[in-house]
């Protein structure tokens, strides 16, 4: 079974949650829409996604370790990949 339907569309949809340096969670976002659409191209090429994660840093935010999750979830094949990102505030 592919990842498209009978239209040639796929349907991705995304989990994000960021976890600050101390632990708490600053971002807790479901079933977000990654990718919906016409796949232009080789299906197993890598894409771009809607959602775009970015991050500035303020005094008070805690240094240390951010960490980044993603869940992705192809809609029509039932699948689940999950990412998983850090990056280090000072």
């Amino acid at each position: 079974m592919h990842g498209l339907d009978q239209n040639g569309n796929a349907s991705i949809e995304c989990d994000i949650r960021v976890t600050r340096p101390n632990g708490t969670t600053a971002v807790v976002a479901k079933k977000v829409v990654c990718f919906r659409g016409r796949v232009q191209g080789p299906p197993d090429r890598m894409f771009l996604s809607q959602p775009i994660i970015n991050y500035v840093g303020e005094a008070k935010d805690p240094k240390g370790r951010w960490v980044v999750e993603v869940d992705l979830q192809d809609a029509f094949r039932g699948t689940r990949v999950g990412l998983k990102s850090s990056f280090e505030l000072r």
